[in-house]
């Protein structure tokens, strides 16, 4: 079957999924890859300085901050559940910092599992314990 633009892009539809930390439901949609790619430059800020030198990588500080790490992975989750809940069916758009101070973790790591499985976005498997059912 040849695939028509409206088929492909019919990948930015929304859901309604149960959320047990919210007793409710919520439509999340898809993110898209500048989204995945704006939340990997998340979870990557500040853990490692590298230079290139022609097509070497040349690490200059290989120091992790496990408090940076966890912080950051935070953060990607927050901007994941806004980019996710701002869609047409919700018609509401959210902030990482409204997810930050509005829900509750366990609100946001069962929104963050959801929308990366939704989303086959396997880069947030470093979500605390996912795992992509078909990936085990």
């Amino acid at each position: 079957m040849t695939l028509k633009k409206s088929d492909i892009l019919q990948g930015q539809k929304c859901k309604k999924v149960p959320v047990e930390a919210l007793d409710g439901e919520v439509w999340i949609r898809r993110l898209t890859d500048p989204e995945v790619a704006d939340i990997q430059a998340v979870m990557a800020s500040d853990q490692s300085k590298m230079t290139i030198k022609g097509d070497k990588v040349i690490e200059e500080e290989t120091e992790i901050d496990a408090r940076t790490a966890m912080k950051n992975s935070r953060k990607s989750r927050h901007a994941a559940i806004a980019y996710s809940l701002t869609n047409e069916k919700s018609g509401e758009e959210w902030e990482p910092e409204e997810v930050a101070e509005g829900l509750s973790p366990d609100a946001i790591d069962e929104l963050a599992h959801k929308i990366a499985e939704f989303s086959g976005f396997l880069g947030m498997r470093s979500f605390r314990g996912w795992k992509r059912e078909d990936t085990e």
